[in-house]
């Protein structure tokens, strides 16, 4: 999948807060999302508890419940983006 979108508003030089790569965040919040998970505070628990996201963020740097939310807020472009692209896929199936 084309992650151009997230790439695009993420800054490299840590201006903002850390800078998370913005694939693992999209591996993270779809990892929740499938598991009925909505809540930034929830994500970043399962982020230190679950297996599946340790080992995703294998250096034990796992994101805030602040850096999710600022993640799932922000992003404009690759949100729309994804969306545009998954929705077609979602819809066949349905």
């Amino acid at each position: 999948m084309d992650v151009s979108g997230f790439v695009e508003d993420w800054r490299a030089d840590g201006v903002g807060g850390v800078p998370y790569d913005p694939r693992l965040m999209l591996v993270t919040v779809w990892w929740c999302v499938h598991r009925q998970i909505r809540s930034p505070q929830q994500m970043a628990r399962q982020c230190r508890e679950s297996v599946s996201l340790r080992m995703v963020w294998r250096r034990g740097r796992v994101p805030s419940a602040a850096s999710l939310r600022r993640f799932l807020t922000g992003h404009r472009t690759g949100w729309h983006e994804s969306w545009c692209r998954c929705w077609p896929h979602v819809t066949r199936r349905v």
